[in-house]
C-alpha cells in the first residue's frame, strides 16, 4: 500500500468508536460465484474488483466503506447513523467512495450486486465507468429506496475528480475528502 494511502487511513481513527477492517485478497474467496468478479480478476482490472467489493461489503456486512484515498476530516454523528449515508459527487452522480450503512442487507446494495453480475463486459473502460458512481446513481434513481440520506458533495467529495484538491474546499459540513489518486 502506498504511503499516501496509509496516511489517509490513519485519519479514519477520527471517527469515534470505529474499528478499521481492510478488505484484501479474501474477496477472491468470498465472491467466487460472481461472474463479474471472476472477469475482473482474470483481466486484472482492480478498479472493477474494488467496485464489486464495495457493493458486496455493504450488502453483506454493512459499516462504513471508504476507498483508501479518502481522508477523514472530522467526526460527526453522520458516521454512526442508522440510515444509509451517501453524497452526490456532482450534479449527475452519487459518489461510491464513502458509504455508510450500519445494517447489512439494504436492498440498494443487493440490487447493485445483481446488476454487476449481469453486465456483459462491453469493454473494460466502459465497465469501470458503469460499475462505480454511475451504478449507485442508477440503482438509487430506479429504486428510490427508504432509509437513504444523500448529502451535498461537500460532505464526502468537496472537489471534482479531475481537479487537484485545495484546502479551502473544506466546508463546515465536510467530513471526508476523496483525493482521487487512482492508485488501483
Amino acid at each position: 500500500m502506498p504511503d499516501q494511502c496509509k496516511r489517509y487511513i490513519e485519519t479514519w481513527s477520527k471517527i469515534k468508536g470505529s474499528q478499521i477492517i481492510q478488505i484484501g485478497n479474501e474477496c477472491e474467496i468470498l465472491c467466487h460465484d460472481s461472474p463479474f468478479l471472476k472477469k475482473a480478476f482474470e483481466t486484472e482490472n482492480w478498479c472493477n474488483v474494488s467496485n464489486y467489493m464495495r457493493a458486496y461489503a455493504m450488502a453483506h456486512w454493512g459499516g462504513i466503506y471508504m476507498d483508501t484515498d479518502v481522508e477523514v476530516v472530522r467526526d460527526s454523528d453522520v458516521w454512526r447513523s442508522d440510515k444509509v449515508q451517501i453524497a452526490a459527487e456532482n450534479k449527475h452522480w452519487l459518489n461510491s467512495h464513502v458509504i455508510i450503512a450500519h445494517k447489512y442487507g439494504h436492498p440498494m446494495f443487493l440490487k447493485m450486486l445483481e446488476k454487476l453480475d449481469s453486465f456483459d463486459f462491453p469493454g473494460e473502460v466502459a465497465l469501470e465507468l458503469e460499475s462505480g458512481p454511475r451504478l449507485i446513481t442508477r440503482v438509487y434513481n430506479e429504486m428510490k429506496p427508504d432509509g437513504v440520506t444523500v448529502h451535498q458533495p461537500s460532505v464526502f467529495s468537496p472537489h471534482p475528480w479531475n481537479e487537484k484538491f485545495h484546502p479551502d474546499e473544506i466546508k463546515a459540513d465536510t467530513l471526508a475528502i476523496h483525493h482521487f489518486t487512482k492508485l488501483w
